[in-house]
C-alpha cells in the first residue's frame, strides 16, 4: 500500500511543479529577480545574466504538497516528516536569503561565507538532536559491513559534518542550466531504490517527491535555461540529500553515490590551495570542475549530459555496492 502512495504522491509533486513554475517565472520577471553572472566565468555564460533565479521556491512547495499528500493518506510518524520539511525548509530559507543579497543587493557573492555556515550548522545542530533524541535515530555509522562504529553523542557532530559538505557540494555542482537537477534526480532516484531494499516507505516517498520535482524542473531549467533554482533550490534539494544519506546509514557509502558533487568540491579545494601554493596559478582552467571542461571547449549541453551520466553511473555503483556490502 505505502509504495503506491509513495507513487502517487511523486506524480502529485511532479505535477505541482509542472504547474508552479511557469506562473512563478513572469512574477520573477516582474521583481527584476534576474540572475548574476560571475565576471570571471565563461564568457558564453553574460547571456544568461536577467534569467529570473530564486525557482527553488517551486521546489518548496512541491515538496510540502506531495509530503503532507502523503501524510494524510497514510499517517507516518509525523516527526520524521516536521524534521524532513524542517530542514528541507530551512536550507531553503538560507539559500532564498542569499539569492537575495545577490538580486537585491546585485553581490555576485551573496551572503557572506561566515553567515551562512554559521546559519546551516545551527539548523544542522536542530536536525541532529530531532533525530537522535525524538525519532530515536541510531548513531551506529557502518564504515563497512564487519565494522560498524558508534558514535554516541558525538554523531551529533558528524550529522553537522554531512549536512554542510553535502549542502555546499550540490550547490557548487548548480552552475549550467539542467546541470544540478539532471545529476540530482540521479541521486534522489538512487535512494528511492535503497529506501526500497530498506522497505522505509516514508523514505521512498521523500526520494520520489524530489526525485518527480527535479524532473518536472528540467523541463524550465534545460540550456537554455528559462530559470535558474538558485540556492533557495541547490541548498534545499542539498539537505534532502542529506537527510536521505543519514537516514538511511549509508553516509559513508554517499562518497559513491554523490562521487559527481565529490568532485566538484574537491576541483573547489584543489585550486584554491594550488592558487595559494603556487602564488597565482591555477590547476584547474576554471572551478567547479564544470567549468574546466567548458573552458577546455566542451558545449554547456555536452558537460550536463556527460556529468548526469556520471550521477547516474555512481548511482548504480552505490546500489551495487549496498545489496553486496551491506
Amino acid at each position: 500500500m505505502e509504495k503506491y502512495v509513495a507513487v502517487f504522491t511523486a506524480i502529485v509533486a511532479f505535477v505541482s511543479i509542472i504547474i508552479i513554475t511557469p506562473k512563478l517565472i513572469p512574477i520573477l520577471f516582474k521583481l527584476k529577480v534576474g540572475q548574476q553572472v560571475r565576471s570571471d566565468g565563461p564568457e558564453t555564460h553574460l547571456i544568461k545574466a536577467g534569467t529570473p533565479t530564486m525557482g527553488g521556491i517551486a521546489f518548496l512547495f512541491s515538496a510540502i504538497i506531495g509530503v503532507i499528500t502523503y501524510s494524510i493518506i497514510v499517517k507516518p510518524n509525523i516527526w520524521l516528516v516536521i524534521t524532513f520539511l524542517l530542514i528541507f525548509l530551512g536550507y531553503g530559507a538560507i539559500g532564498f536569503l542569499d539569492d537575495y543579497m545577490k538580486v537585491v543587493k546585485k553581490n555576485t557573492k551573496g551572503l557572506s561565507a561566515k553567515y551562512k555556515f554559521s546559519l546551516q550548522i545551527g539548523l544542522a545542530i536542530i536536525t541532529a538532536i530531532l533525530l537522535i533524541k525524538v525519532i530515536n535515530l541510531s548513531t551506529d555509522v557502518y564504515i563497512a559491513p564487519i565494522f560498524v562504529l558508534n558514535m554516541g553523542l558525538y554523531y551529533i557532530f558528524f550529522i553537522i559534518f554531512i549536512f554542510t559538505a553535502i549542502t555546499n557540494a550540490i550547490n557548487f555542482t548548480d552552475g549550467l542550466d539542467g546541470l544540478a537537477v539532471g545529476a540530482l534526480s540521479m541521486t534522489y532516484l538512487t535512494y528511492a531504490i535503497i529506501a526500497t531494499i530498506q522497505q522505509q516507505y516514508i523514505l521512498v516517498t521523500f526520494a520520489l517527491v524530489l526525485f518527480s520535482s527535479c524532473l518536472g524542473f528540467l523541463f524550465f531549467n534545460k540550456y537554455p535555461a528559462k530559470i535558474f533554482m538558485g540556492d533557495t533550490g541547490s541548498l534545499a534539494l542539498g539537505a534532502g540529500v542529506a537527510m536521505l544519506a543519514v537516514l538511511t546509514k549509508t553516509e559513508i557509502l554517499f562518497l559513491v553515490i554523490g562521487a559527481l558533487y565529490v568532485l566538484e568540491v574537491l576541483s573547489v579545494i584543489i585550486q584554491v590551495c594550488y592558487f595559494k601554493m603556487t602564488k597565482g596559478k591555477r590547476f584547474f582552467l576554471m572551478a567547479p570542475l564544470h567549468h574546466h571542461f567548458e573552458k577546455k571547449g566542451w558545449k554547456e549541453t555536452k558537460v550536463v549530459i556527460v556529468f548526469t551520466i556520471v550521477s547516474g553511473i555512481a548511482g548504480l555503483l552505490g546500489i551495487l555496492l549496498y545489496t553486496l556490502l551491506y
